[in-house]
């Protein structure tokens, strides 16, 4: 449950970022309506890459330390 919870916060975190990323790429190169599915495309990219990172990190700083002490414990 943790995993998927940090996946969806770090989604909404990630896209945030990518939508203020594109904003301020688009207003300074001046473009027009034809990179429409290039900005979808990125932010569909960027929110399966911010919740796989997101689960990856909880898994990674949340490992059962227990479980692990315990499996050693029986040699």
């Amino acid at each position: 449950k943790e995993k998927s919870v940090a996946g969806c916060v770090a989604t909404i975190i990630g896209v945030l970022i990518t939508m203020v990323v594109i904003g301020l790429i688009l207003r300074s190169t001046g473009a027009s309506n034809e990179f429409g599915l290039a900005i979808l495309l990125g932010l569909l990219v960027s929110a399966l890459v911010f919740n796989i990172l997101g689960r990856a990190l909880v898994s990674l700083l949340f490992r059962s330390r227990l479980r692990f002490f315990r499996a050693y414990q029986h040699r």
